[in-house]
């Protein structure tokens, strides 16, 4: 009686030897490729919907710019920790939503980065951090749910 992926699958002509005994002995002979399809089809879980992509990484964008904020003073620091964490999400947030076909992941992180925080910046009058900020997040959020590459 055969069990599994090794039970299923017929041996190749260009093996030279048939599989011994063991735990182990089964895969001698399977193909890579064969086992990463197998792979594939019985063990993926189901894709997670960009929706939930985005508002995790919203999420976390948000709280970590808040958490850098903190040991900051200003005059009104609750506002200014809300309207921190809500540029933040919004940026996060709208990054794994976007489609640009021909822009590699990062550009497009980089570019909603800068644009969202344009206002804000102008607005405070402090550019450096906060577009430097969105920036560095905008890329790394970019790249980690579209792709470092370029794409057909």
């Amino acid at each position: 009686m055969s069990h599994g992926l090794a039970g299923r699958m017929r041996w190749p002509a260009r093996c030279l030897r048939k599989p011994g005994r063991g735990i182990y002995a089964a895969m001698d002979c399977i193909p890579l490729q064969t086992i990463l399809t197998w792979l594939r089809r019985n063990c993926s879980t189901p894709p997670v919907s960009r929706l939930a992509v985005g508002l995790l990484c919203g999420l976390i964008f948000g709280a970590l710019d808040v958490a850098l904020m903190l040991p900051m003073s200003f005059p009104d620091k609750r506002t200014a920790l809300f309207a921190a964490f809500c540029s933040r999400f919004g940026i996060g947030f709208v990054i794994p939503l976007l489609q640009l076909p021909s822009w590699p992941g990062w550009l497009v992180g980089l570019t909603i980065g800068l644009l969202l925080s344009l206002p804000d910046a102008i607005v405070t009058k402090s550019y450096a951090p906060i577009l430097l900020s969105g920036a560095v997040g905008g890329i790394i959020i970019g790249g980690l749910t579209h792709g470092w590459g370029m794409r057909a």
